[in-house]
């Protein structure tokens, strides 16, 4: 959560850029559901250790705002990284949206919106390419146990 990112920033970012070693080297498009922006500040920082490319690092937000990119900033500190932080405004953040991807189940909170604006404006540019959807997981489980 963002409030440990700030007493915990190496323990939270190394270990999402540490599982960026095992996507494809050759991606066209890697996108990553976004909320707070610090899973995909993590991925860009992975990126940048492991000297991955792809051709595009697509961001999306999915609840409508845009003031998240000042966390990427401060994630990359002095290291600049090329992305594109696209903001959906298609669904209120506390909307659940259940969809699934073949057998696997998208967090309803985060994966699915991502993946919803992802077929609904990006399913052109995507055509035909090599993309990588960034999985942080399906929390519901412990979301709907605790609340």
């Amino acid at each position: 959560f963002g409030i440990n990112l700030e007493n915990n920033t190496k323990s939270i970012l190394d270990s999402i850029g540490y599982q960026v070693q095992n996507i494809p080297k050759d991606l066209d498009y890697l996108i990553i559901p976004c909320g707070s922006c610090i899973t995909m500040g993590g991925v860009i920082r992975g990126l940048m250790d492991y000297g991955i490319k792809p051709k595009k690092v697509v961001g999306i937000q999915i609840s409508g705002l845009d003031n998240k990119i000042h966390v990427l900033e401060n994630i990359m500190g002095e290291r600049p990284y090329e992305y594109d932080l696209r903001i959906s405004k298609d669904y209120a953040y506390s909307k659940h949206l259940n969809m699934s991807f073949g057998s696997l189940q998208l967090d309803p909170l985060y994966e699915a919106k991502a993946m919803d604006y992802l077929l609904r404006y990006m399913a052109d540019d995507i055509k035909g390419k090599k993309v990588c959807f960034w999985l942080v997981g399906n929390s519901s489980a412990v979301r709907n146990s605790i609340y």
